[in-house]
């Protein structure tokens, strides 16, 4: 089943925007309920960092999301590293746009 599309109200005061100004790690984000889920947060204004061991769909989920006028970006990160999920992690939050 594809996601739905985006709404076109990024930042047009159109959609209650609960998550403005937060940022968002999506683990798994490159499809199924991560991606959902990474869509949502978007939708809702939050800067959304998809990460995923698929690194091509984590930038693809990102493009859409900029492409509808959000900020995303599309991460590489295996959450079974602790390492990697810290540094990736610190890596968001200190370059969060």
């Amino acid at each position: 089943m594809a996601a739905r599309p985006l709404p076109n109200s990024f930042n047009k005061g159109i959609a209650i925007m609960l998550m403005n100004d937060k940022v968002a790690i999506v683990t798994g984000g490159a499809s199924g309920i991560g991606q959902g889920i990474a869509l949502a947060f978007a939708r809702e204004g939050a800067k959304v960092a998809i990460a995923d061991l698929n690194l091509e769909g984590a930038q693809a989920v990102a493009k859409r999301i900029r492409d509808a006028g959000g900020q995303a970006i599309g991460v590489a990160m295996n959450v079974t590293s602790e390492e990697e999920v810290i540094l990736v992690s610190h890596s968001v939050i200190k370059n969060a746009w």
